[in-house]
């Protein structure tokens, strides 16, 4: 009972302070809307988190809270480099819009008549895909491999595969590299100056880290020539000025900003056929029916990062999520929720365990007991009081809690003793 009460309270604080942020900038409700956000990293156990929403032609709030790194530390600021992950394949699929605005290429023309692929050449169904079915998600091809799943065009296969076979066209048309061409079509035009599909040594000082599902922070990733699909790194305040660009057709023909907001094909992420009526896919984006006008959605999750941006047309407003954290998704809903009252379709479809799920409390529960066991007082504290925001009526919490505190007060006392 109080899981839902408490979470129900949470998404209306949040709710509450998004709305009222659209509506009329304050800076008391951002204080507010950040001391939200943090007690839902404490929750969800995300060490950094970064925020960014957009109305109109303004960034109307910004938020950077946490840590870059659990044990190297330094504080998440509006400068820190997060990996977008799949963000990657939305914005350059903008970048080969521009292109087709341009005549450089057809969507609709086999991409084996601009440069031969040879990762696919064994299979003569890949000399029938085309720039519209890569980005929209209907080459046939798997997220990674040659293997077609299904035949070009006949249905929804999210491919990561079909996006690097559009890379290789684009490459080969232009005669650029994937950084030159987002450099030209994107950063540069739209001021994306934290941006990059390659890294950078600026990136050093103050990138995030991503963490495991234990908290423990892994290594960074290493992709030499980049990956249109997965290895853009950008902050939330320059991904959603892209999300802006999108938003309104900034850098494209009315044409073709239209068409990139077309439907090409439902999807079939979820289980559910109700889940499933409400989503499709565009030629980039994600899209959602909504309450108050179609909704554009992508997400990206890199195992221990992952992103969220989406946003409405017809509102012009939207929201730009990233965490450095496996764990990142599970307070999405209400991270969302604030901008977008209407059911979240697209994230139901991703399912995502939530913070306050069954199975996260039964890892809190187990994380404190370990702690417990090892005598590691500091972390079986935040474990209980986090165990207990979840679960008030927890059997033996509050007990644990309660004698875990005795135990630091009497280390410290001798110490207050002596001085």
């Amino acid at each position: 009972m109080f899981q839902s009460w408490f979470r129900g309270r949470l998404a209306v604080g949040l709710m509450a302070g998004l709305v009222a942020l659209v509506a009329i900038p304050s800076t008391a409700r951002a204080e507010d809307l950040a001391v939200d956000l943090s007690r839902l990293m404490a929750l969800g156990d995300i060490p950094g988190l970064s925020v960014a929403v957009i109305r109109g032609d303004s960034m109307i709030w910004s938020g950077a809270l946490g840590v870059r790194d659990r044990q190297a530390g330094g504080p998440v600021d509006h400068d820190t480099v997060f990996e977008a992950a799949s963000l990657s394949k939305t914005l350059f699929a903008y970048v080969v819009l521009r292109l087709a605005d341009r005549g450089l290429i057809d969507l609709d023309a086999p991409l084996v008549g601009y440069a031969p692929y040879p990762r696919l050449a064994g299979d003569p169904r890949h000399r029938r895909v085309t720039a519209r079915m890569c980005l929209s998600h209907t080459s046939g091809l798997p997220n990674w491999g040659t293997r077609f799943l299904a035949e070009p065009g006949s249905r929804f296969t999210y491919s990561g595969e079909g996006i690097r076979f559009l890379r290789k066209t684009a490459e080969a048309i232009t005669g650029l590299t994937l950084e030159e061409l987002a450099r030209q079509e994107v950063f540069d035009p739209l001021g994306m100056a934290h941006s990059s599909y390659l890294w950078q040594d600026g990136f050093e000082t103050n990138h995030a880290s991503g963490h495991d599902s234990r908290g423990r922070p892994q290594s960074r990733r290493l992709c030499p020539d980049g990956s249109a699909a997965a290895s853009l790194h950008t902050t939330a305040r320059d991904y959603a000025r892209f999300l802006q660009a999108c938003l309104v057709g900034e850098g494209l023909s009315a044409d073709m900003a239209a068409n990139m907001m077309q439907m090409q094909t439902r999807i079939d992420l979820a289980a559910s056929p109700e889940v499933r009526e409400h989503l499709g896919w565009s030629l980039g984006w994600g899209l959602m029916d909504g309450d108050q006008g179609p909704v554009i959605w992508q997400w990206g999750d890199n195992g221990d990062t992952v992103a969220m941006a989406i946003g409405c047309p017809e509102r012009r407003c939207g929201l730009v999520y990233f965490a450095n954290s496996a764990t990142g998704m599970s307070v999405a809903h209400e991270v969302v929720a604030g901008l977008f009252p209407d059911r979240l379709w697209c994230l139901d479809a991703l399912g995502y365990q939530r913070y306050d799920s069954p199975e996260r409390v039964q890892w809190v529960e187990s994380a404190a007991q370990r702690a417990l066991q090892r005598g590691q007082l500091a972390p079986a504290e935040s474990h209980l009081e986090t165990l207990l925001q979840l679960r008030p009526d927890h059997p033996w919490a509050e007990v644990r809690l309660h004698e875990v505190r005795l135990r630091q007060a009497a280390v410290t006392r001798p110490a207050a003793g002596r001085s």
